[in-house]
This record gives C-alpha cells, structure tokens and sequence, in this order.
C-alpha cells in the first residue's frame, strides 16, 4: 500500500501498489496528481536518505505476443479522518459521481403527486408538490452540469415526473369543469324552452276565441294539438303507430300453466307498434302498461273527451297475449305491444292516449287521439 500526501493542499491519501504512476485527483482541492512510487513514498514519511539510482535497464527484445490489458481504474477512497484517505476515480482520474439528493426529492414529490393528480379539483393539491419536486430536479441538474460529484439521470428522472404530474392535474380539472358548464348551460336551455312554452300556451289561452254556447264572455281553455291516432307519431329516432283499437274480451296469456284464458269482461285493447328509425343507435323499449314498482310516470294514460279516466288492468302474474315488458329496438326493426284499459262510455266522441317518451329513450310524451270510430267491438 502506498501512503503519500497531495503536494497543494497536504492532504493525506493512500493507494494500492499497482497503481504507481498513474493520475487522479486530490478530493480535497482536485489538484491533478502523479500516484508516486513506494520508494518515494516511504520518502514522505521517513527520514531516510534516497535510495541509489537503479542501474540503467538492459535492451529487451520486444515481446511476440499481444501487449497485456491495462491495469484497471486506480480505486482510491477516502480514509478515515485520523489517517490517510481512498478516493475513487476514473481511469482518466476523474473521481466517480453519486446520486445527487435534489433528484432523489424531487422523484419522490413527483410519485406523490402522481397519486392524485389525475381526480379531477382534488388534483389541484398536488400542483404545490409538483412545483416543489420540478425546482428540486432543476437544481439537481444545475449541481450535476457544473461537476460537483452527483449524477444528471435523477435529477431529470425527477423533474420530468413532476412537470407531468402537473399537466394530468389541469387536464383532469379542466375537462371536468368543461363538462360541469357544458351541463349547467343544457339545463338553462331546457329551463329556457320550457320558460317560453308556456308562455306561448298562456298567450293561446288569452287569444283563443269564444266557444259555441259560451257567449257570456268566456274563454275556452287552449289545447295542445292531438295528433290522430289514424296517422304514425315519430318523436326523435322513435316511430309510434296505432294498429288497433278493440272492445272485448281480451286474451290472457298463463305464464305458470304455460297456456291460455280468457277474461271475464269486455275490456278496452290497444295495440301499438314502436319502431327505432335510427341507422346507427340501439334503443330501450319499456312497456306502457307500466309496473308494479316505479319511480316516475313510466304507464300510459286513457281519458274521453269528457274527461273521464279510464284505469289500466292488469292480470296478476298473467299478462294479455302480445303484451312485450321490455325489449331493445335495434335500428330499423320494430315490435308490438298490447295495452289493455277499462271500456270507454258510449256517448264518448273520441279517447286521448297518452305515453311517456322516456319509456323509449326519449323525453317528454307522445299522444294519440284515437276517433270512436276506429274502435272495433
């Protein structure tokens, strides 16, 4: 083992033997220096005189053989502080370079960030540890470049982690307030139309003209229009058409027994077609007879136009043949369905049928007035 001193600053540093004669750097002040021989060396500590010059060397002849490899890196670490130090350097004697604590920070601030970045507003907490992280690994690289003894590959790792940490938590904030606005605007327009049908149907109301034996002065109330039940209805990609209306006995389908029976009354039979128009959108299709549980207006109603109610019947268990609970309208293809309600009075001119669009996908309803004339009994 070689022990020596650096000639500039006296710093104390030791080396293996083998390593005489090649360069590397003083740790303490990067002076550049030749490792000394073990006879100078020993020179250093000792007060001995120089040892003899060494006779000249003979003529050698040159080897046959390939020159040997290069002796590895000289390894010089640095000592304990009560005595001489190693230092680790390059073969070209630059010292070896660790991992720098700015780029290890700011990778940890970036994963953390990265943790909850991506929820939309509660990613915006994750922006101050973002900024943080990316200063650390800017000041990481900035140490790295100016060859202090750390790495450039963390500090960049680090910084990099943190920049998109912080452009998934505006992305993800931004497009969820986009959509909240997108949302607030479609119900103020909903609320808008809904604002002006009224008073559009409220203005009808005060023009409309005096009834037949209403010359008192009144006002006969104003009605929205009621399409003919004789011509299809289509409301948005959804066509609807009555195909037939009936008075009698209504055919019962026994769901136990596997069979069929009749019932016990003349009843009031509807038979309606719902066809998707749509090329490219697959629709729902609930039954209008409604259910047994329901949260909304999903049935169909049947007033006169004396504004008599007639009530829905239902079967128990059973259905009416023909009746379909619910099925999907792909494009184009159409199906039927049976609604079945109580006997109309006979002096009734004609009957309104009403039916809730969101039982196919829609909004609003679709209505029918159905002429007493085509009732068949």
């Amino acid at each position: 083992m070689i022990e020596f001193s650096c000639e500039k600053c006296g710093h104390h540093m030791r080396a293996k033997d083998e390593y005489a004669g090649r360069k590397a750097k003083c740790p303490r002040c990067q002076e550049v220096f030749t490792i000394p021989g073990p006879s100078v060396a020993a020179s250093d500590f000792s007060p001995q005189t120089a040892p003899p010059e060494p006779p000249a060397p003979l003529p050698v002849a040159p080897p046959a053989v390939a020159a040997a490899p290069p002796p590895p890196p000289a390894d010089l670490t640095p000592a304990p502080a009560a005595g001489p130090t190693h230092v680790h350097v390059h073969a070209d004697g630059r010292p070896t370079k660790g991992t720098s604590g700015f780029g290890v920070a700011a990778l940890v601030l970036g994963i953390i960030a990265c943790l909850t970045c991506w929820i939309p507003f509660v990613g915006l907490l994750s922006i101050p540890l973002s900024v943080l992280g990316a200063i650390f690994g800017v000041v990481g690289i900035i140490v790295s470049a100016t060859g202090r003894r750390s790495g450039i590959g963390m500090p960049v790792a680090g910084a990099s982690v943190c920049v998109v940490a912080i452009i998934i938590a505006i992305l993800s904030t931004g497009g969820a307030a986009v959509a909240i606005d997108q949302s607030v605007k479609e119900m103020e327009r909903s609320l808008d139309e809904a604002t002006k049908e009224m008073a559009e149907e409220e203005a009808g109301q005060r023009e409309q003209p005096t009834a037949p034996g209403n010359e008192a002065g009144g006002k006969a109330p104003a009605e929205r229009p009621w399409p003919s039940a004789k011509v299809p209805l289509r409301h948005g990609d959804v066509q609807v058409r009555i195909v037939s209306v009936n008075i009698g006995k209504v055919e019962i389908q026994d769901l136990i027994r596997d069979g069929t029976s009749i019932s016990k009354d003349s009843l009031l039979s509807i038979k309606v077609e719902v066809r998707n128009l749509s090329e490219t959108k697959k629709l729902g299709y609930r039954t209008w007879a409604g259910r047994d549980l329901s949260f909304g207006k999903d049935f169909a109603t049947l007033e006169d136009n004396f504004g008599n109610s007639y009530k829905r019947v239902t079967f128990g268990m059973d259905q009416p043949k023909g009746r379909v609970m619910s099925e999907s309208l792909y494009p184009g293809k159409p199906l039927t369905d049976v609604l079945v309600f109580e006997t109309p009075i006979e002096k009734a001119q004609y009957l309104r049928l009403e039916l809730p669009a969101g039982n196919v996908d829609g909004e609003g309803v679709l209505r029918f007035q159905i002429p007493m004339t085509m009732i068949k009994r």
